[in-house]
């Protein structure tokens, strides 16, 4: 099970970026990486995948969402791997080197935080950010795992809609998700999704519940 842990307790970390054998024995070169980011928000925060359940909301009302009275409740987004060819977010996971390829392929980089592993931050030195304490989660997990670093109290998965089971086994991404939503109780995890249809492991948690794509939009203002 992962730990709990949040940015304000991080100062960053090293990072291993070559391992020799010398003389017989295994020698590893190291480098420290500051913590580079001090983030500020509301508390609220999205989870932001490509599944169906997104197909017919209007996507670019999440884009520097300012919403409440005057505007005064923004949220930021986490986004999942490719959702970045439909929009702007605050923050996006991947660990798809070819993913990556085409992120630096338009500077989609040049405006928002791009978290990616150890190793491919070190393939693409300059352009990523790493995802601190070497959390090794799937995408959709990493991007709940930053939005509880972060500091977030209450935080909507939608999109996750990869949680049908296969040959009675449950999916990665659910159960990673799981690993998350079970380390920070004091969190609120929200599913946005179409027939009130979440994976079982998940509806164990008392910080845990589901809404309509229409309760979100009034919920959140977006």
């Amino acid at each position: 099970m992962i730990p709990a842990r949040y940015r304000s307790d991080y100062d960053g970390e090293f990072v291993i970026t070559n391992t020799i054998f010398k003389d017989g024995k295994k020698e590893q070169e190291r480098e420290w990486v500051d913590n580079p980011i001090q983030n500020n928000h509301m508390n609220r925060a999205t989870c932001l995948a490509n599944g169906s359940s997104i197909e017919k909301f209007n996507i670019k009302s999440l884009e520097d969402h300012k919403g409440g009275l005057c505007g005064i409740i923004s949220m930021q987004v986490y986004g999942v791997e490719n959702i970045y060819k439909q929009l702007k977010c605050n923050f996006l996971v991947s660990l798809n080197q070819d993913t990556l390829d085409n992120i630096k392929d338009i500077n989609y980089q040049e405006n928002t935080i791009v978290y990616t592993s150890a190793r491919l931050c070190i393939r693409n030195q300059g352009d990523f950010f790493l995802i601190p304490h070497g959390v090794r989660l799937t995408p959709h997990a990493t991007a709940v795992w930053l939005a509880c670093f972060d500091g977030h109290e209450e935080i909507f998965l939608f999109g996750y809609d990869e949680f049908d089971e296969v040959g009675g086994e449950i999916t990665g991404m659910v159960k990673s998700v799981n690993e998350v939503i079970t380390a920070y109780p004091n969190v609120k995890f929200t599913h946005v999704v179409k027939n009130d249809e979440s994976p079982d492991l998940w509806k164990y948690n008392l910080n845990f519940k589901t809404i309509s794509v229409r309760e979100y939009i009034n919920y959140c203002d977006v």
